[in-house]
């Protein structure tokens, strides 16, 4: 319980990390105060997951740019950077719509009524709404702005990747040609090597 507050002698607000408890008469009358509260709550639970999931998003994403340093001792350390990029990169898409979601769904939300008796006063007093609404949306904001350090760590990689697949694309047409002309040389050498032993037969013919 993070608090408890006397409303007044029968009324009685607990506040929780999770949820709140009202208790007294006709409580169920003050659900448009209590709702709107737990809503907000609930979203400022869901901005902490979405931080959580970029701590994990910024470990990836960090071990592949310390890999792109050392890219050369280890042969497997490209596809170990596309792998991790291309994860990083799909869960970014998910939590880019899950923050446009939570932004719009805090922007609509239900404000508690104007209080019209002592406890409505009261609990609009303890639980203060407008400023979970804005720490809410502050939170958001700064999702938005790891989002965006994110997007721009994974151009970088993109960028490097792209280089890496050039570089050994043209090693890979280069060991073709390579290839095609020990082929052609070594088709040459045969065909070189049978007309000189047909001619040294047409020599000894003659003799």
């Amino acid at each position: 319980m993070r608090a408890g507050v006397d409303l007044t002698q029968q009324h009685f607000l607990f506040i929780g990390t999770i949820g709140l408890l009202l208790v007294g008469p006709k409580a169920h009358e003050y659900d448009a105060y209590v709702v709107p509260f737990c809503n907000l709550q609930a979203m400022m639970m869901s901005a902490g997951t979405v931080y959580e999931r970029f701590s994990h998003i910024f470990q990836m994403l960090d071990e592949a740019m310390n890999l792109t340093h050392d890219i050369e001792s280890t042969p497997y350390n490209v596809g170990r950077i596309q792998f991790l990029m291309s994860r990083a990169s799909s869960e970014i898409n998910i939590l880019d719509l899950v923050i446009k979601q939570l932004e719009q769904a805090v922007k609509k939300a239900l404000m508690p009524p104007e209080p019209r008796d002592e406890v409505g006063i009261r609990i609009y007093s303890a639980i203060k709404c407008r400023g979970w609404q804005t720490s809410v949306l502050a939170r958001v904001k700064a999702l938005k702005n790891l989002m965006n350090d994110a997007l721009r760590k994974v151009g970088y990689i993109r960028r490097f990747t792209d280089l890496i697949n050039k570089h050994n694309l043209y090693h890979s047409v280069r060991r073709t040609n390579n290839n095609a002309s020990a082929l052609c040389l070594g088709e040459f050498m045969f065909v070189t090597r049978k007309h000189t032993h047909a001619t040294l037969r047409s020599i000894s013919v003659k003799r």
